[in-house]
């Protein structure tokens, strides 16, 4: 499997890849700037060859103009010359702006194209409770989809079985 994470900064994108290959391949931390650089490692497997991670600068990084992030993103994903078998946006759960919206709208449909949506997830972090207590997700969802537009048009990307679709 070839999986490819992306999103805002300081979302959890690399700790992500790093659970998902099962080590410490990718810098991850609690700082306010961006931890993800141009210099950092954004392709890792993991021991057993079953999954390779690409971790991406985040949308929004703090030391970078839009532009570098997104030649970044595009010459990540170009690290997959078979191409990427999942699309996991990374979300950390707090207020969702536009910009998050159009991050997820730029990369589904302009850098991989619409037929990518059936293999986008969208990971959700920092919600403990949710991953807990399953129950608490559909009620959570719809909340914040009547009170955020901008949510409500990501959950609409992931199509009419969103709740399939997210990891908490």
């Amino acid at each position: 499997w070839r999986a490819l994470v992306f999103g805002k900064t300081g979302a959890g994108k690399s700790h992500l890849a790093n659970l998902l290959v099962g080590r410490s391949a990718f810098r991850s931390g609690d700082s306010l700037a961006s931890v993800t650089n141009q210099d950092s490692v954004r392709k890792a497997s993991s021991q057993d060859g079953w999954m390779t991670v690409l971790d991406t600068i985040g949308f929004g990084d703090t030391r970078l103009p839009p532009e570098t992030v997104v030649k970044s993103l595009r010459e990540t994903a170009l690290e997959a010359p078979g191409g990427v078998d999942l699309l996991l946006f990374v979300l950390k759960k707090e207020r969702v702006s536009v910009a998050e919206q159009e991050t997820l709208s730029y990369v589904t449909q302009l850098l991989f194209g619409p037929e990518c949506l059936h293999n986008l997830y969208m990971v959700v972090t920092h919600a403990g409770r949710l991953a807990r207590e399953p129950e608490l997700r559909q009620p959570w969802l719809k909340e914040q989809a009547a009170a955020s537009p901008p949510f409500a048009a990501m959950l609409a990307v992931l199509g009419p079985s969103y709740a399939d679709r997210l990891i908490f």
